[in-house]
C-alpha cells in the first residue's frame, strides 16, 4: 500500500513539475518570425472566418490596423507568440438580417494562423473587451499610409429617417441610426436590411434609385426589415 502511495506522490509530483515547466515556457520570450505579408495574411483569415459563418458569402470585414511582433493572451489559455492584430467581421444570420461588425483577433506565425477568435456581440465579449484594451495601450496601430478600411458597400447616404443606410444586394443596409430619432424609437438598430420601403420593393436597387425613393418620403414611410416584419418610421425634415 505504502508503495502504491508513493508511486501516486511521484507520479502527481512529476505532472506539478511538468506543468510548471510548460508554464515557464510559454511565459518565456519566443521568436515570433518574420512579420507576415499584409494581404495573404488577410486573405487566409477571412478565409477561416468564413469557415465559421452560416452564410460566407454575406462576410464584410474591416481591417483598420496592421499586425503587431509579440503575444496575444486568449482568456483561460496560454500566450500565442507571433504576429497579431484586430478587425472586425460581420455576416447574416438565418433570419437573413446582419447581426452588425464583431471584433475579431488573429495571430499569425512564419505565414500560418496560429490563433484566431470572433467576438458574440454580448455584454462580456471578451474579443472586443480585449481589443479595445490593445487599443487604448497603444499596441494596435492603424494601418501606414492608408485609411481605415471599411466594408466592401457604397459611400453612406445622409440621415433621411433618422438612420444612415448603405446599398446591398438585399436592399437597404442600416449602418447607423440616430440616438433618440424617429428610427431608434422605432427600433431600428445597425445591421438591419430593409426589404421594402412603402411597399416597394428595394432589392437590388441602385444607390440613385434607392436615395430617389428614400428622398420621396414626406412624412412617414413603411420599412420591411429582413426578419422582423414592418415597421412604421416618422420622416425628418
Amino acid at each position: 500500500m505504502r508503495g502504491r502511495f508513493a508511486c501516486a506522490v511521484a507520479v502527481a509530483t512529476m505532472m506539478v513539475a511538468t506543468s510548471s515547466e510548460a508554464k515557464k515556457k510559454d511565459e518565456a520570450p519566443q521568436d515570433v518570425g518574420p512579420a507576415p505579408d499584409f494581404e495573404a495574411a488577410r486573405a487566409a483569415t477571412e478565409a477561416a472566418i468564413k469557415s465559421t459563418m452560416f452564410d460566407p458569402d454575406s462576410a464584410q470585414f474591416q481591417w483598420d490596423y496592421g499586425f503587431t511582433g509579440g503575444y496575444w493572451k486568449p482568456v483561460l489559455q496560454g500566450k500565442k507568440w507571433g504576429w497579431w492584430t484586430c478587425g472586425r467581421v460581420n455576416g447574416r444570420n438565418r433570419l437573413g438580417g446582419y447581426v452588425g461588425f464583431q471584433a475579431f483577433a488573429v495571430v499569425m506565425r512564419n505565414g500560418q494562423i496560429v490563433h484566431y477568435q470572433v467576438g458574440d456581440g454580448s455584454n462580456y465579449d471578451f474579443t472586443e473587451i480585449q481589443c479595445a484594451n490593445a487599443l487604448k495601450q497603444g499596441l494596435l496601430v492603424r494601418r501606414t499610409g492608408e485609411a481605415p478600411a471599411k466594408p466592401t458597400l457604397v459611400a453612406e447616404r445622409p440621415v433621411v429617417l433618422g438612420f444612415r443606410y448603405t446599398v446591398v444586394p438585399d436592399g437597404a443596409y442600416v449602418s447607423e441610426v440616430v440616438p433618440e430619432g424617429p428610427a431608434a424609437k422605432a427600433g431600428l438598430t445597425p445591421g438591419m436590411v430593409i426589404s421594402r420601403l412603402n411597399a416597394i420593393p428595394v432589392k437590388g436597387f441602385s444607390q440613385e434609385a434607392l436615395d430617389a425613393v428614400f428622398g420621396a418620403v414626406q412624412q412617414e414611410a413603411t420599412l420591411s426589415i429582413i426578419g422582423r416584419g414592418d415597421v412604421k418610421v416618422s420622416a425628418v425634415r
